[in-house]
């Protein structure tokens, strides 16, 4: 990625230096307008599934197994992470998270997992620009 990804608590204030706000949740908060909280985005795919979520709230798993099964989820929807990729070439992104910690949640996940991903189309192209080309005789 060209430019950082950051987190932050979807109600701290709004600064220059956030970038594109991006809520990366599957609600929004309530009775809060968009203007008011200065969201460029709202990604609600990129988050966790709601069962994946409702799992960890009820303590049905614990948070290790949430974040792999999140993980899991990022990389069978690639085209979430590929966005936020693409958006992170463009310029400074900011990840907004509900939670007031946004450093405990799924937020900081998904930044992690962004920085550590390698597109499989990527891969694709990498490996057909090195495929030699042979003509026949």
């Amino acid at each position: 990625m060209k430019y950082p990804v950051f987190i932050k608590w979807i109600y701290a204030p709004s600064e220059p230096e956030d970038g594109t706000r991006i809520l990366v949740d599957r609600l929004w908060p309530h009775d809060r307008d968009r203007n008011e909280l200065d969201v460029d985005h709202w990604w609600r795919d990129a988050a966790p599934s709601s069962a994946l979520k409702r799992r960890l709230n009820r303590e049905d798993i614990d948070w290790k197994e949430f974040a792999r099964l999140y993980r899991n989820e990022l990389y069978t929807r690639p085209e979430e992470l590929r966005a936020l990729r693409a958006q992170a070439q463009k310029g400074k992104v900011t990840l907004l998270a509900l939670e007031r910690e946004p450093e405990q949640s799924h937020a900081w996940l998904l930044k992690e997992t962004l920085e550590i991903w390698k597109d499989p189309a990527d891969e694709d192209n990498d490996e057909a620009s090195e495929t030699p080309v042979t003509q026949g005789g």
